[in-house]
């Protein structure tokens, strides 16, 4: 498939995904390996360049609106920008093979995917959401996590820092979308320059991103970001946890080798 494919594929994500906070890289993972035939581990490189091209838009839309929360993000990239480093390491080492690494793939997003659809469960009472932030070690913590296997898999980190912050920081979608796509874009860079660093290195079997197909997903990205973050609004939150849930759940069954 083409570069009018990429940038299709990058706007549907985009646009599905950023009203939640998160880039959609984790689904394009099987989609690039699987439809696009990008070999490992180029694909998290990849997968990091589509966030570094297409999270921004997303981030300056929700801080022109107002629901940008600098300080939340600031601490969450505090931690993701050095856990993204050791990410892309072990994935350009241990992780380098492609068989191994289809398996922890799908367990991540089938783990992912469960867990969200138990999040959308309609609940007797509503959850009180909470003002305050919760306190900045546990923010790192969480971002430190978030960025490890944000490096590992291509993903920006937000796809696990999100759920975690509505779901148990009892932070609302208004206040941890903005931040989760600038945490996406800084964690982004940094795994980007990683990878392409080790390329040039030759640590392990590191590879730089495709950078052509890269940024057409990008591109699509970007416009899908804007629309994404715009509509926010006017979409109910359970319906959109749902259709995340099932779309990580079928590009998990699918990711297995």
């Amino acid at each position: 498939m083409g570069i009018a494919a990429r940038v299709l594929v990058g706007f549907v994500v985009a646009a599905a995904s950023t009203p939640a906070g998160v880039s959609g890289a984790f689904l394009l993972l099987p989609v690039q390996v699987q439809v696009f035939n990008v070999p490992s581990p180029a694909v998290s490189a990849t997968n990091l360049l589509y966030n570094v091209v297409s999270a921004p838009a997303g981030a300056v839309t929700y801080q022109r609106l107002g629901r940008l929360d600098t300080r939340l993000a600031r601490s969450l990239c505090l931690g993701t920008a050095p856990g993204v480093v050791v990410g892309a390491l072990v994935r350009s080492t241990w992780l380098s093979d492609p068989d191994r690494f289809g398996v922890l793939a799908a367990v991540m997003l089938l783990g992912l995917g469960l867990r969200t659809l138990l999040d959308a469960r309609p609940r007797a009472a509503e959850t009180v959401t909470r003002t305050g932030l919760p306190p900045a070690w546990r923010l790192h913590a969480v971002g430190l996590v978030a960025g490890v296997i944000g490096g590992i898999y291509g993903l920006g980190g937000a796809a696990l820092i999100v759920p975690w912050l509505v779901s148990v920081e009892r932070l609302s979608f208004e206040r941890t979308a903005g931040a989760g796509l600038v945490t996406t874009t800084v964690t982004s860079l940094v795994g980007m320059a990683t990878f392409a660093l080790a390329d040039l290195a030759g640590i392990g079997h590191a590879d730089a991103p495709r950078w052509l197909e890269g940024i057409a997903l990008g591109v699509g990205g970007l416009a899908g970001a804007i629309v994404g973050a715009r509509i926010q609004p006017r979409i109910p939150v359970r319906a959109l946890k749902v259709v995340l849930a099932l779309a990580a759940i079928a590009a998990g069954v699918r990711a297995f080798p």
